[in-house]
């Protein structure tokens, strides 16, 4: 559940604010903006995970009802992005309530039900699948929020971010990386801290920024990367 009560959140944080070209932004032709995603949570929220949970509960032996991967459309339409965010959060909230309020057993997550696409799945196959969406989604806003504001990005930090991973230049001269890793570090926020823990941990870290990071972060939780 740490992953579910995060979501709503990080949602926030990441798009509260923003102008509405980020918003509205999407990967190209067939593929979902933030705006878009967030409607297509919200539908998962009242008609999918939830609901199939009780299914397999209530020993049901027919398919789940399909599930409309693009509702949000229509459902959506017109909705300003804060509103879209809050009934978000509120269903969320609702709904690891109810979840709660299961009392699942280890018994429980094996029970099994019947999905209309990809047939038989454990009650435990689909509370994972509920936790790898969230982060799949989040996922894609990232990647539309970094396309939409790439190229107004700060030279430095965009190729920090985006080429901290093993590269033959960034092997033989880090350098250019640490200098950005210890900008971050002297802005000292709790954020920056967890993204230079995220990278330090990545196993495709140029090897020398990653000895780097060890070294300037070695008195933090490491497990506080897991958090960001």
């Amino acid at each position: 559940m740490a992953v579910l009560e995060r979501t709503p959140a990080t949602l926030g944080s990441l798009l509260n604010g923003l102008p509405e070209r980020w918003i509205l932004s999407n990967e190209g032709e067939g593929t979902w903006s933030p705006y878009d995603v967030i409607g297509h949570l919200i539908h998962g929220e009242r008609t999918d995970w939830i609901p199939r949970a009780r299914h397999i509960l209530a020993g049901e032996t027919e398919a789940f009802p399909p599930f409309d991967r693009t509702a949000q459309f229509t459902a959506s339409k017109g909705k300003d992005v804060v509103r879209l965010l809050t009934t978000f959060a509120d269903l969320r909230r609702k709904n690891l309530a109810t979840l709660v309020g299961m009392n699942l057993t280890p018994a429980d997550f094996e029970r099994k039900g019947l999905h209309p696409e990809l047939g038989e799945v454990t009650l435990g196959q689909l509370l994972a699948t509920w936790v790898v969406h969230d982060l799949d989604h989040l996922a894609q806003i990232a990647r539309t929020l970094v396309a939409t504001g790439g190229e107004e990005a700060v030279p430095a930090l965009r190729d920090y971010l985006t080429m901290y991973r093993a590269d033959p230049a960034h092997d033989a001269d880090p350098s250019a990386l640490i200098a950005v890793a210890e900008a971050l570090l002297k802005l000292g926020g709790a954020a920056d801290r967890r993204l230079l823990l995220f990278v330090a941990e990545e196993p495709h870290t140029v090897a020398a920024l990653r000895a780097h990071l060890v070294r300037a972060l070695g008195d933090t939780d490491p497990g506080a990367a897991r958090t960001f």
